[in-house]
Parts: structure tokens; sequence; C-alpha cells
């Protein structure tokens, strides 16, 4: 049995294989296969004070890549290529040339999530949830972001760009296998002049033994 109440990852090693005959005469060495990882993965959680998209501001708009639903549209004359269901038919008529609504989405600044590679086991096990369900919560608002952190061996920051799910299993299992120490530097002081929008995620504090 293996302790589960944490995140993290453990690696387990077949070190020695050998086949003895009956009489324990003659032992043959045996290729060992090599064992997969056991990934304790983080719970989501949200955080108790929730960020607000609303203080996203868009500098420009874009074409939306691939096309769809929008409520934000610009007119440009009809390409080959274009969708017979972006011709907007009317004005095409007033203008005697076919017009297509184009769906465009908003360029935004660097969105950035933060947070610390240090404090107790609950502490990260709390930090990670919230890193998890913050990070999914994005993406199902169609943000891409990016996730800084302080290594704790360089003590260099460190940083990731999460475009997908995909991308966020790979940050957390990078995470969790990031051995911890005592005095790494927390990183919600440091500045990003670069990003327009930032969240530190903050796990809650435990109470001191009295």
């Amino acid at each position: 049995a293996l302790p589960t109440e944490h995140c993290g990852v453990f690696i387990c090693q077949l070190k020695k294989g050998c086949v003895y005959d009956y009489l324990g005469l003659f032992a043959f060495r045996l290729k060992l296969p090599d064992l997969p990882e056991l990934q304790i993965e983080p719970k989501p959680s949200a955080p108790e004070q929730l960020p607000n998209l609303s203080q996203f501001q868009s500098r420009s708009y874009r074409p939306k890549r691939g096309g769809g639903f929008s409520e934000i549209h610009d007119m440009r004359e009809y390409q080959p290529g274009d969708s017979m269901r972006d011709i907007h038919w009317k004005l095409s008529v007033k203008t005697d040339k076919l017009i297509v609504r184009e769906a465009q989405e908003p360029n935004r600044g660097m969105v950035l999530l933060t947070l610390d590679l240090a404090g107790t086991k609950l502490q990260m096990d709390q930090t990670l949830d919230m890193l998890c369900w913050l990070s999914v919560w994005l993406l199902r608002h169609e943000v891409i972001h990016s996730v800084c952190w302080m290594d704790p061996g360089s003590f260099e920051p460190m940083g990731a760009v999460i475009g997908g799910e995909a991308d966020l299993k790979d940050l957390i299992h990078t995470l969790m296998k990031t051995r911890l120490k005592e005095n790494t530097p927390s990183i919600a002081d440091r500045p990003f002049p670069h990003a327009d929008w930032r969240y530190h995620i903050r796990p809650v504090r435990e109470a001191s033994p009295s």
C-alpha cells in the first residue's frame, strides 16, 4: 500500500530478478520491465476569491480561427474558400458584392497565473488543486494563459504556456516531480510588466499548533 493522501508521483523500480531451479543451484538473471509511474493527481478546487474575467482588456480584434460563434463580427468581401453560411445576403444585395460576416476574437495581452512551490504538503495540495481549477476555467473561456513559478533548485523563474488541457496535464506532472526546498523564494512580489492580467494562487494558511 502506498500513501495517496497528497498529490505526487511515485517512481517504482525493480532492482533485480532471478529464476532458480528447484534445488536452488542455478540462477538466471531476468530482464525486468520498467514500471509505470503512479501519479496522485490534484482535485480541482475553486479559490475562495474568484478572479473576474471582466478585468480582461481587449486591445484589438482578429479573425477567429476556424470561425464559429462570436458576438463581434467584421464585414469584408467574399474570398474563395469562405463558407456560404457566412455571407451577409442583405448587405450583399445592397452593395452588389458578396459580403461575408467574419467572426472576431479579442487580442489580449499576457494572462498569467503564478504560484509558489513551497509550504506544507497540504498547502501544496491546495495550490495544485486551485491551479487545475483556474486553468481549466480560463480554457473554457477560450483564454490561452501562462503559468509561472520559481524553480526550487536554481531559484530562477520557470514558465509554461497552457493552450489546452494536455498542456495543463504535462505541467501538473512536471510540478509534482519537482523536489521542494524550504528556502525557495516566493514569486508573489515579482513584477511581470508584460502581463495585462495576473492572479497569484495562495493556499490557505494552516493554523499554528496551540
